[in-house]
């Protein structure tokens, strides 16, 4: 790993890609879904 740290890492990038898709997805639920799925799924990304 030396000097460029944890974020050169390729498990890190897809992971931060994962989480990106996460909250497209999140973004696009319909409306009614807006409270509930989606702060369900923000929150387990980001676990």
């Amino acid at each position: 790993m030396g000097d460029r740290g944890f974020e050169s890492l390729d498990f890190y990038q897809d992971s931060l890609k994962l989480l990106k898709a996460a909250y497209r997805l999140a973004d696009s639920l319909p409306d009614f879904e807006r409270f509930n799925l989606s702060d369900q799924l923000r929150r387990a990304a980001n676990w």
